[in-house]
């Protein structure tokens, strides 16, 4: 009987070969791979920060349906527009402004967080408490996830000024 790769192995295969295409490439173009002393603490950040993002983000689809999950996440758009107002004194415009206000209630009427927008009738006599705080823990999860990708997007940003390889800026 042969064996065959299953699909995670089949990735993680591909990741390890890119990986090594793109150190060769870079030492080739003699780029350094970690930038410079200077910059090792914000890879590093970046590097927690994104460990961080995908054991919260797996943690929120456990306990939160999907659709909402991906709903507030796509929302780090408004921390990203906030931060780099804070971090690199972009400026808004009114229709920046309007454009967070806007998505911060596209966010709440494709979530329904039952805090805001209560229970329907079906929920009212299928809900434990249990399920309830897994679900707004969930939220919470997720919600922090997307401000934790906001901080991976600006010192990414950050970093993309200094003279370090694309590939450590992804992983």
């Amino acid at each position: 009987k042969t064996k065959v790769f299953t699909s995670s192995e089949q990735l993680v295969c591909r990741y390890f070969i890119t990986i090594l295409i793109m150190i060769s490439v870079a030492k080739w173009n003699g780029l350094q791979l970690f930038g410079y002393k200077k910059d090792i603490n914000l890879i590093s950040v970046r590097v927690i920060i994104g460990l961080v993002i995908q054991v919260m983000n797996y943690l929120a689809i456990t306990l939160t349906n999907p659709s909402d999950l991906i709903a507030i996440i796509h929302s780090s758009i408004i921390f990203m527009a906030l931060l780099s107002r804070l971090v690199f004194n972009e400026k808004l415009s009114v229709v920046h402004i309007i454009s967070i206000f806007v998505s911060i209630i596209g966010v709440f009427l494709i979530a329904k967080p039952k805090f805001l927008f209560g229970l329907e009738i079906e929920q009212i006599f299928n809900i434990d408490e249990n399920s309830k705080f897994k679900e707004n823990i969930g939220y919470l999860l997720s919600g922090t996830v997307a401000f934790l990708y906001a901080i991976a997007k600006i010192v990414i940003k950050k970093l993309a000024h200094q003279n370090i390889h694309f590939s450590i800026h992804i992983f």
